[in-house]
């Protein structure tokens, strides 16, 4: 299509546009001027209200009825003695079966600006006022324990009952002195507010008389518009405003480009960075020579979630004009690289020109760069990147494919090691299809029971005696005899299988519990279930686990979870909160493998845990330690029993590490020294043993 034409259809689909809304516009006013977006809302209508009572303050007896869904109140005033009122409340907040009536929810009446009313009523002089009252609850000053301290927006009138309905606009009330000077409200809350009212009152204006009065509603129905003319006008108006804006900007040859461009880089984003591999394909361009790069930080979450998305944005700006940088010093003459930011803290770039070699040394370039630190706005930032390769000579034939193979081989360089790359190739593709496979043997092993459990003995330092044991996951499926849990874990993790494996852990452990709770010797032992990592960011355990809790009748305090400590070091306030919440059932936490995730005792005391484990390696090879390192030990004993945290030293094998743990103070030892992990009838032969 030429220019010309397309300049023509453009302005053609234009006046369309504007007959198009123009029409619309004049049908929408004269609806609205017929009543169309009217709205009613009948106050004795059932399905209206929630909660419907008789006044009556003072020494006043009486009752409410209903007939014909008209509401009567009958009131006998025995005395006037303070402050005397009869009358009927209509709640009008959420329905509620039982526990009585929320004062502080109730509906907002905004949307109505008249209300028509009929008050028939009844009383022993001829002075009969009528007040009617709508009653706002504002957390600000409001106490859903103390209905006085509702705001009270009230009108009181002569009520004649000889006239018809009459109709009142809602903006003739006002509120109540006897209320602004009780709960001292200044001026900016001393205004009408029907923006949460909970009850409407129809009551006497201060008894004056003993006697009896009555009050019958003959008509309470509150009138309004679903949108004012005001409102309507200045929605056509905001609706055209845009519908111009947009035909403008929609005939800008320059939109194009700018929807190819991430904003915050300038470099293109994933459409552009689509367009050009796409084109490379269309244009069947040599694919051996042709490389696409995937890279994704380590650690941007941390820094963004710590210092703000501010830093994060001018960190991202730093990392593009550094990969870019890099890439255009290593791209040949003759070709141009093109570099893209796809995601958050992700980029892509297609270089051509190169081979393994060249790609292999342009990604140590960018890790090497990228490791540098960096000071924004006065703080150091230190970030990471784990990079995929792919040649563009693979059996795909678009940039999505290529970019799904960098992408795993992204994905292998992050789970391996972080901050470093790899290159697709057969052993990735050999990798994956391992994980894949091992993934899929532990959906049987969950579907065809092939999971059980060992048991490895936890012993006091003083006594040896057996006070925890810690449950140990096995599996049975011949495909994975020998892969262990250190390995199929990770792997339950990424394949969304772990949730179904922890339960099945906690499920498994809560029956043995129950198995042996009659026996003495175990009914004191606590046993230690290892959680995943995943868990403590996920809120469906909590609910998951008191489930269990509750269908199994152990005691919480004989189960332990462990959480290792390399999945705390990202912890956030939610994570708190969800360990709060498990202790808060009764079972204890412990901090596994403590040392091995480089956080400080500062933030190990702010963890919910009762339990510090320290990891095997602080002990490993224990005739080579020096003083130093045993002071280490020593020390971090000690400075969690100062915390009231209970220790547990792991990897315990010799004599000479069980002596150095216990005038160490150590409370609890764990290794090979008194039982590898075995299976419950040995377990059980081991506690009757000591």
């Amino acid at each position: 299509m030429s220019k010309e034409k397309s300049s023509m259809y453009l302005s053609d689909f234009n006046v369309k546009t504007i007959i198009i809304l123009f029409v619309t516009s004049i049908v929408v006013i004269i609806a609205h001027h017929f009543g169309v977006t009217e709205i009613e809302m009948d106050l004795q209508n059932d399905e209206n209200y929630s909660y419907v009572a008789a006044i009556l303050d003072g020494d006043v007896e009486g009752d409410l009825s209903s007939s014909e869904g008209k509401f009567t109140t009958r009131c006998d005033v025995n005395s006037v003695v303070g402050y005397t009122n009869c009358g009927i409340s209509i709640g009008i907040g959420p329905k509620i079966t039982e526990g009585g009536h929320d004062i502080s929810r109730g509906i907002d009446l905004r949307q109505y600006d008249r209300l028509e009313f009929k008050v028939s009523q009844t009383a022993p002089h001829e002075n009969k006022r009528l007040r009617i009252a709508f009653r706002h609850f504002d957390p600000k000053f409001s106490n859903k324990y103390e209905f006085v301290s509702l705001k009270y927006n009230s009108l009181v009138y002569l009520n004649d009952t000889s006239l018809p309905e009459l109709t009142v606009p809602l903006s003739s009330f006002m509120v109540d002195d006897w209320w602004l000077k009780r709960f001292k409200i200044g001026y900016e809350d001393a205004q009408l507010d029907f923006s949460n009212i909970v009850f409407i009152e129809f009551t006497s204006d201060n008894i004056e008389v003993a006697g009896s009065y009555s009050y019958k509603i003959e008509t309470a129905v509150l009138h309004g518009q679903l949108v004012s003319e005001l409102e309507l006008i200045k929605g056509i108006t905001v609706v055209w405003l845009i519908a111009i804006l947009f035909l403008a900007v929609r005939q800008a040859r320059y939109l194009d480009k700018l929807t190819k461009i991430d904003p915050l880089t300038k470099l293109l984003n994933r459409r552009g960075m689509a367009e050009a591999v796409n084109l490379d394909f269309f244009k069947e361009k040599s694919r051996t020579t042709s490389y696409l790069f995937y890279f994704d930080l380590d650690g941007f979450k941390k820094i963004n979630d710590t210092h703000g998305h501010q830093i994060g944005d001018k960190l991202l700006i730093i990392v593009s004009d550094l990969v870019k940088s890099a890439v255009q010093k290593n791209q040949t003459r003759g070709s141009e690289a093109v570099l893209a930011r796809i995601g958050g803290d992700e980029f892509a770039a297609r270089l051509d020109n190169i081979n393994d070699d060249d790609a292999i040394l342009l990604a140590e370039e960018i890790i090497e760069k990228l490791s540098r630190p960096v000071i924004i706005s006065g703080r150091l930032m230190k970030v990471g990147v784990s990079i995929g390769i792919v040649n563009f000579d693979q059996q795909v034939d678009d940039f999505t494919g290529l970019l799904d193979l960098a992408d795993t081989a992204m994905y292998v360089a992050k789970k391996e090691a972080k901050n470093t790359y790899r290159l697709f190739n057969r052993d990735v593709k050999d990798l994956i299809y391992k994980r894949r496979e091992i993934a899929g043997n532990l959906k049987q092993c969950i579907e065809q029971n092939l999971l059980s459990l060992n048991y490895m003995p936890i012993v006091s330092s003083d006594a040896n005696l057996i006070r925890k044991v810690e449950v140990l996951l096995r599996t049975s499926h011949p495909n994975l005899e020998n892969i262990g849990p250190d390995q199929f874990i990770p792997i339950a993790e990424d394949f969304g299988l772990i949730h179904l494996i922890d339960l099945w852990v906690v499920e498994e452990t809560f029956k043995k519990i129950i198995d042996v709770s009659s026996d003495p010797n175990f009914s004191k032992l606590t046993f230690c279930i290892n959680i995943s990592s995943k868990e403590i960011n996920n809120p469906s355990f909590i609910d998951s686990f008191s489930n269990l809790l509750s269908r199994y009748p152990v005691d919480p305090r004989n189960v332990e979870l462990e959480i290792t400590e390399t999945s705390m070091i990202e912890i956030d306030t939610m994570t708190v909160s969800l360990l709060n919440q498990l202790r808060a059932l009764g079972v204890k936490l412990a901090l596994d493998d403590f040392g091995t995730g480089y956080s400080s005792f500062r933030h190990m005391i702010e963890y919910p845990i009762d339990c510090l484990k320290i990891d095997k390696s602080f002990i490993d090879n224990f005739e080579l330690l020096n003083d130093a390192d045993k002071t280490i030990i020593s020390s971090m004993i000690a400075i969690a029993k100062a915390n009231n945290l209970q220790t547990v030293a792991e990897g315990v094998e010799t004599e000479a590490q069980r002596l150095f743990l216990k005038e160490a103070n150590c409370d609890l030892l764990q290794g090979y020294l008194f039982s590898k992990p075995v299976v419950w009838e040995r377990f059980s032969e081991l506690v009757r043993e000591i």
